[in-house]
C-alpha cells in the first residue's frame, strides 16, 4: 500500500493554467530562493551541491580526535509532495513576499483538485484532499523548493543564535 499513486486524469485547461504559472513563477525565483538550493533554480547546477555534500563527508570522516565532533543530517524526502500542507504553502508564499493575488492564484489551483472514486465503471465519491503537490504537474517542484525554504530559514535562524555551526 506505501507504493499506491492515484491515477489523474488532468483535464488541457488545468495543463495550461499550471504551465503558464509556472513559466511565470520560474522567472523570480533566483530572487527569492536561497543560494544553498539549486533543483529546478534557472542557472544553478544541483551538481555543486552534490560536490558540496561529498566534501563535507570527507571533512567529517577525517575528524577522529577533539571534544567536539561533527555532524550531518540526510533527510529523506520519499514522497514528500504528498506531506505539503496547503496551509503551510500560503504561509511560505505570504513569507517570500508574493503578492496576495499571487498567492491566492497558486492556492486556487492547488486546492481546486478533487480526485473520483470509481469502482466497478460507477462513480461512488469525491475525494478532495487537504494536502498534497500533484507528481507530474510542472508547477510541483517550484511550489515544493518554496516550502523547502521554510527549513533553510529555520537552519540559517539557528545558525545566527548559535544554535547550529557549518563546517
Amino acid at each position: 500500500m506505501s507504493q499506491f499513486r492515484p491515477i489523474a486524469m488532468c483535464n488541457t485547461i488545468a495543463k495550461i493554467i499550471s504551465k503558464t504559472l509556472e513559466i511565470r513563477l520560474k522567472k523570480f525565483l533566483p530572487y527569492v530562493i536561497s543560494d544553498t538550493q539549486s533543483a529546478f533554480i534557472p542557472n544553478r547546477l544541483i551538481t555543486d551541491n552534490i560536490l558540496l555534500a561529498f566534501e563535507a563527508h570527507h571533512i567529517i570522516k577525517k575528524k577522529k580526535s577533539g571534544r567536539e565532533g561533527y555532524m550531518s543530517i540526510k533527510l529523506d524526502m520519499l514522497k514528500a509532495y504528498d506531506r505539503i500542507e496547503w496551509t503551510f504553502l500560503k504561509t511560505m508564499l505570504i513569507q517570500l513576499r508574493f503578492s496576495a493575488k499571487w498567492v491566492s492564484l497558486i492556492l486556487f489551483y492547488v486546492e481546486s483538485v478533487t480526485y473520483s472514486l470509481f469502482v466497478n465503471g460507477s462513480q461512488v465519491a469525491y475525494i478532495k484532499p487537504g494536502r498534497e503537490l500533484q507528481q507530474g504537474d510542472p508547477l510541483s517542484p517550484y511550489l515544493f523548493i518554496i516550502c523547502t525554504e521554510g527549513l533553510i530559514s529555520l537552519i540559517k535562524g539557528a545558525c545566527a543564535r548559535g544554535e547550529l555551526q557549518g563546517l
